[in-house]
């Protein structure tokens, strides 16, 4: 028997001799043994067959070997624990250890699967419980190692104490089996195809194999700086288990020279320089999302050109967090992929329905989780879900209960349920009930879309079918653990947080494959991409086990780790030795927000083996870096990858698109497809270029028929007549709550007009001596109407507005008592209602070609004269001089409705109860009446606010034309996008109705409090 190992680097064929051996020995029924399932898949399709048809040989990864080992001996192999069922011992024995050193650790939640981790190398290593704790005393070593190999017993422990063996217990019996019996393996020839590093426990089996067997084994390795990692391995291979060392070479008649003279000299010392060729590209992008759509747009034209997507791959150095985003921009462009890398169940819409679920039912979430909840697939109707969340926001449901009430209604018969969450309740503490649940949870949210659809998902839709398949994988693990498994609410859902979904399950076979450096090592790529070559990405970070640092493995006499520097120059190396045909490196040199990110020193190290340019036909040519900058967002057109890239670009091209797509030779089916697109969002665009005049007849028969308006319609269509449209015809439903400036003015409303009716101490307005009574009562007034309005007045925030609303009430009424003047508020024209309404205590005041109605907050009196007053939570008021400047029509027209009352207005104030500075109020006073009726002392009021008669009477005829030119536009339909003064407001939130250009509206307290109050 015999152990060869065949050394070379990359491209030397050493898989060939292995292949080509396995070949000749199928009548032996040699084992092929593989790296991954993948390789086994791929390897067992193309070498399986025999011309016969009959499946000769088997090709196996180690797991499988183990297996073969095991059945060759004569005891079936049991299947070993899976590695959720591994992850969750680790926790239980977590929990069943007394520790001291580690109790912090302990309890977070990464903490079992580095527990796993670390005890599956240490397994790996050749060592158990019992040798760990040996190599512990033997060292001498602290309470932190102490507590390390009890946790390591307790695994055990709890692992033997259902029955069960994991991989590496199986690993081991059955190495120990085929030296006590190594005929019993027949002399079948074993090879390993694609390794380039093994650990402890396969290189015993390989040692038991090679005294039964024929074994050859390929090593990377070179007497090179690139190669250093891989160094120990076959130096273990030689001279411990005194295998005979074939080296071989790579050879030069195919290999293309750019790519050989990489592979030649990476990290190597003086080296010499080629010129830049085609070969070896350098792409730079702008940004992660830029990088990736670089390299969507290059393989899409490899694509073009008849390359077979599956000899096309792009590695990273962590595929579970780099492969999800790259593989979403590539199939965007219409690419086949296959990302071989994982997501966390939580990220998934299965995965997230299940957490809200078991947070909904063990009583952790609030009413935004119910509402998330239940807009996941197949939950409930997504129009009775708006409800539930208008009710949720506007009433302000905080609780998940209360939240559940509003949804299962109020009459039993029409009770809506959550049968999911009935079901979990039903299922108590029995686990497998509540597996059962959410295993049927899973599948339900998953497959709801699609079933009788009669199509085949793919893309998001796959994985969550494949999330679905993953819980139930993990949850029928968990149950087979029996008491030792999750219990309670809490232990599912912690169960589940460890769970992670592939983003890609089979064949790989017409896709291009997005994977990890180790994973591409025994793969066949013709184009390669190694993308993310950024500083600190890779190379990656060098980081130790989180359990167990190098200090404490020297400490414990423990296999040292790879050196991680010489770890990645192999990777990379691998990486840039894999190409049959061209080399793309890429990198992000921006973070999305244009800061410059410094690429990685790996992309350095190849360009000091290339000249910065070369000659071509005499003329200078680019070298390999190509870039990309933030503006790129629209690829040019000859670039697109789809039918509706190829739209976006077109229309950001302009011209006459049809010509470029004749010049560009588009097939005349994608052009109609393109263009369609295109022409109709120009024809949207002129269609909407202006949203009016209104056209429709029956619209503007009903718009001439109104004839009556409230004040604050008429000033709205001022500001803009599209805002006024939308808000009073359109009247979208608010889903939030009232806006706080809103809100809080209708308390304060309503305060002062409860205060002003109960007249503290029987005085209609408060007085120096009475104002304490007043600002009391008004401080209860407050607290009792925002009780009413379903506040909770011991919250934080509640207490603040409630403080705030206190103390504007109590300047205004400060000021009332300093400078109340002659003039009284009457209570009966508090609130003054006028209109057609019932509850109106007026008729609508007519201006001769519409009427008004309205509700003024009230008028100060005395004998016939009147002062109309309005509150306004806002800092400023608007003066006199300027309301028709500003457009603000309510106070003159008010006081033109208040002659209607029998009363002669002899001014109108808007009082700004928010202000800061100067809270004087603002508007038009008689200048006859200053001094008289109305205070005119220093304080009270401004000078530039009172008006002679005639110039009084001017600015209400004024107002009133104004208004009745709003009524006539208002009937004609004649809306348009005319924001007062061409500029629309920060505030206004309907930019994305009107389609105006412009940024992010900033919404406005004062400007909500007066225009919706």
């Amino acid at each position: 028997m015999s152990l060869e190992v065949i050394a070379g680097p990359p491209g030397s064929g050493r898989g060939a001799i292995v292949v080509a051996r396995f070949r000749d020995a199928l009548g032996l029924d040699p084992v092929l043994v593989a790296p991954t399932s993948d390789d086994v898949d791929r390897l067992e399709r193309e070498l399986c067959a025999t011309p016969d048809g009959v499946l000769g040989g088997t090709i196996t990864s180690f797991p499988g070997l183990f297996g073969e080992v095991s059945r060759a001996v004569g005891v079936e192999a049991p299947p070993p624990l899976t590695p959720i069922q591994v992850m969750w011992l680790a926790r239980q024995a977590t929990r069943a250890t007394r520790l001291r050193l580690l109790a912090r650790s302990a309890a977070r939640e990464g903490f079992a699967p580095a527990l796993a981790g670390l005890l599956g190398e240490l397994q790996s290593a050749g060592l158990d419980a019992s040798a760990f704790a040996i190599a512990v005393a033997d060292a001498e070593a602290g309470a932190y190692e102490r507590e390390l190999a009890a946790l390591f017993e307790s695994y055990e422990r709890l692992r033997d104490g259902i029955g069960e063996i994991d991989e590496h217990g199986l690993a081991a019996r059955a190495t120990a089996m085929l030296r006590a019996r190594p005929d019993a393996w027949n002399h079948r020839p074993v090879l390993l195809y694609g390794f380039d590093d093994l650990t402890r426990e396969q290189v015993e089996l390989v040692d038991a194999l090679a005294a039964a067997a024929a074994v050859t084994a390929t090593v990377t390795f070179e007497d090179r700086s690139a190669l250093a990692a891989r160094a120990e391995l076959l130096a273990v291979l030689r001279d411990e288990l005194g295998a005979a060392v074939t080296e071989v070479r790579p050879g030069t008649e195919e290999a293309d020279p750019l790519l050989r003279h990489l592979e030649r000299n990476l990290f190597e010392t003086a080296p010499t320089r080629l010129p830049a060729g085609d070969s070896v590209r350098i792409l730079e992008g702008a940004g992660e999302r830029g990088e990736a759509e670089m390299i969507g747009r290059k393989i899409a034209r490899l694509l073009a050109d008849g390359i077979d997507p599956g000899e096309i791959a792009v590695a990273v150095r962590n595929p579970d967090r780099q492969a999800p985003p790259l593989a979403r921009s590539l199939s965007r462009m219409g690419i086949p992929v296959a990302a071989e890398a994982g997501i966390p169940l939580a990220t998934t819409a299965t995965g997230a329905a299940l957490d809200e679920l078991l947070a909904i039912a063990g009583g952790e979430a609030d009413s935004a989780t119910v509402v998330s909840f239940l807009r996941r697939p197949g939950r409930a109707r997504p129009s009775a879900v708006d409800w539930l969340e208008r009710r949720v926001r506007r009433e302000r449901i905080a609780a998940a209960e209360d939240a559940l009430a509003a949804w299962s209604g109020d009459r039993e018969q029409e009770a809506r349920r959550i049968w999911p969450l009935d079901d979990l309740r039903a299922a108590g503490d029995d686990p497998a009930a509540i597996a059962a649940v959410l295993g049927r949870t899973a599948a339900d949210v998953a497959e709801r879309e699609h079933r009788r659809s009669g199509l085949v998902p793919s893309g998001a839709d796959a994985v969550e079918l494949r999330a679905a398949s993953e819980v139930g994988r993990a949850l029928s693990d968990a149950i087979a653990l029996g008491g030792d498994g999750p219990r309670g609410l809490d232990g599912f859902r912690e169960l589940l947080a460890h769970v992670s979904v592939p983003l890609w399950r089979g064949p790989t076979e017409g896709r291009v494959r997005i994977l990890s450096p180790y994973r591409l090592r025994a793969a066949r790529v013709s184009h390669l991409f190694v993308a993310g070559l950024a500083d600190g990405s890779f190379p990656a970070a060098g980081g130790t086990d989180p359990l167990l640092g190098e200090e404490r493995r020297r400490l414990l006499a423990l296999p040292a780790r790879s050196d991680p520097v010489a770890e990645e120059r192999y990777l990379f190396y691998t990486c840039v030795a894999k190409p049959e045909r061209c080399l793309h490196l890429s990198y992000p040199a921006s973070d999305e927000a244009g800061a410059e990110a410094p690429r990685s020193p790996f992309v350095e190290d190849v360009l000091d083996l290339l000249e910065a340019s070369r000659e071509v036909e005499g003329a200078p040519a680019p070298g390999p870096i190509e870039r990309s900058v933030l503006a790129d967002f629209v690829p040019a057109p000859e670039e697109a990858t789809t039918t509706h890239a190829l739209a976006r670009a077109i229309a950001a091209h302009g011209g006459d698109a049809a010509a470029l797509l004749r010049d560009l030779e588009v097939p005349e089916e994608t052009a109609r497809a393109a263009l369609a697109p295109v022409e109709a969002a120009i024809a949207r665009v002129e269609a909407a270029r202006e949203p009016g005049p209104l056209r429709s007849e029956a619209v503007l028969a009903e718009l001439e028929r109104r004839d009556l308006f409230g004040a604050s319609t008429l000033e709205e269509f001022l500001g803009c007549s599209y805002r006024w449209f939308v808000n009073h015809e359109l009247r979208p439903r608010r889903i939030d709550p009232d806006p706080d400036a809103l809100e809080s003015g209708g308390i304060v409303h309503e305060a002062l007009e409860r205060l002003f009716r109960d007249q503290p101490g029987g005085e209609r307005r408060p007085r120096e001596e009475s104002c304490e009574r007043w600002v009391a009562r008004a401080a209860e007034l407050i607290r009792e109407i925002a009780a009413e309005r379903g506040w909770d007045p011991e919250s934080a925030s509640a207490r603040i507005s409630l403080a705030r609303l206190d103390a504007v009430v109590e300047r205004l009424l400060r000021r009332e008592a300093e400078f109340g003047g002659p003039l009284l508020p009457d209570p009966d024209l508090l609130e003054a209602r006028f209109g057609d309404r019932p509850e109106d205590s007026f008729a609508p005041a007519d201006f001769g070609g519409f009427r008004l109605h309205g509700a003024i907050d009230r008028i100060d009196v005395d004998g016939g004269r009147a002062l109309i007053r309005d509150y306004k939570l806002s800092t400023k008021a608007v003066a006199g001089a300027k309301l028709s400047d500003e457009g603000r029509l309510q106070l003159p027209l008010y006081m033109i409705a208040a002659r209607g009352f029998g009363l002669e207005p002899i001014g109108g104030l808007y009082s700004p109860l928010a202000a800061t500075k100067d809270d004087r109020p603002r508007g038009l006073l008689s200048k006859e009446h200053k001094g008289a009726l109305i205070p005119g002392e220093t304080g009270a009021h401004f000078r530039s606010d009172f008006f002679d008669p005639e110039e009084l009477e001017a600015a209400l005829d004024g107002a009133v034309a104004t208004a009745t030119g709003v009524v006539e536009d208002i009937r004609a339909g004649r809306i348009a996008r005319n924001p007062r003064d061409g500029k629309c407001p920060s505030w206004c939130m309907l930019a994305p109705v009107c389609r105006v250009e412009r940024g992010i509206p900033a919404p406005d307290d004062e400007e909500d409090e007066e225009e919706m109050i």
